[in-house]
């Protein structure tokens, strides 16, 4: 099929042995013990009385509010890691159609303070709500003024839009980050959920196509994306077109995670496996790349947001180890982005 014998590998996908032991096949946390429950953050107001009032945790969630090049009002919660510096990775994460980026919350904690028993690299987290989705559906037009859109049917002109107006302004976002010494852009992740995931492959793809100048790094950043439940198109998006970039093709690690007993996610999933395989066997012995494919489905019909609660901790491990082998291990060196 693809001019080269593939028996063994066109469903071998690179794999992590430490994974294998995650019972991704059963029903999955039927037999895993979660994690040990994170410690609780302590709300404003809620210190005995005559206490003195604690210095804020720098790993507290921050309020983000992002304006558009077009006006567009952007709601998100970044999650500082814990030892944050110029080696620390971070992960964009795009919620489904019609939810809020709050369906993160526990798993972004975990990224950013991992467990004493987990040897991990803590991790960085930007969840932030698209246009239209969550609580970015306000506007603010010329004059000042703002108006609100909630409720308005998403449009292709929409998502587009998520693609590349919106994730410019979550760029710019983490370029401050970045050049304040707080993160490292070049070790920069996407997951997916849903239609997120469709947004996320091709935010990376637009990534990849941007070319290195002389007097600095425009892109080229995302080392790793994982998709939960990604759908072929929708809305105009299409998956087909983000895998064929070169870049996301052969140099971006991919997670895929959903339920295989759905045929519409499992075929939308092997189609995505296929061409990006197809891209990689183009390539010579001496130029294999290291960014594997990973496809690790589950024994259900759930898919999206609903399939990541069913997986329990054994999801969350999947994800956090995917993101940790591809963003924290690999030598990627930090960069001054604004050079002024």
């Amino acid at each position: 099929m693809f001019g080269r014998d593939l028996s063994g590998v066109a469903r071998q996908v690179t794999l992590y042995s430490s994974f294998t032991a995650l019972l991704w096949g059963a029903a999955v946390g039927s037999a895993q013990a979660p994690p040990a429950a994170p410690a609780e953050r302590q709300a404003p107001g809620e210190r005995p009385a005559g206490a003195k009032r604690a210095e804020a945790d720098p790993t507290d969630p921050q309020d983000v509010e992002l304006r558009t090049a077009d006006g567009v009002l952007l709601a998100g919660t970044y999650y500082p890691a814990s030892e944050a510096g110029r080696d620390t990775p971070v992960v964009v994460a795009l919620a489904d159609e019609n939810e809020s980026p709050i369906v993160f919350d526990r798993l972004a904690f975990r990224f950013q303070m991992p467990g004493p028993s987990e040897e991990r690299e803590p991790i960085a987290v930007f969840a932030v709500a698209l246009r239209g989705q969550g609580d970015s559906t306000r506007v603010r037009r010329p004059d000042g003024t703002v108006v609100d859109r909630r409720g308005a049917k998403l449009t292709p002109a929409d998502a587009a839009a998520m693609v590349k107006t919106d994730m410019e302004a979550v760029r710019r976002f983490l370029v401050e980050k970045n050049d304040a010494g707080e993160l490292n852009l070049n070790r920069l992740g996407y997951l997916g959920v849903g239609f997120g995931a469709l947004v996320a492959a091709n935010a990376a793809a637009v990534d990849w196509a941007m070319p290195d100048l002389d007097r600095g790094k425009q892109g080229r950043d995302v080392k790793a994306l994982a998709l939960v439940s990604p759908p072929w198109k929708s809305l105009g998006l299409e998956m087909l077109q983000a895998i064929r970039q070169p870049g996301v093709q052969t140099q971006v690690a991919v997670l895929l995670t959903y339920g295989r007993d759905d045929d519409q996610a499992q075929q939308a999933a092997s189609r995505i496996v296929v061409q990006l395989e197809r891209g990689r066997m183009r390539l010579s012995d001496e130029e294999t790349p290291t960014a594997p494919v990973i496809d690790r489905p589950g024994k259900s019909k759930l898919q999206g947001t609903a399939w990541l609660k069913q997986a329990g901790s054994a999801g969350e491990d999947l994800l956090l180890e995917f993101f940790a082998n591809q963003l924290a291990k690999p030598e990627l060196p930090w960069v001054q982005r604004r050079l002024d």
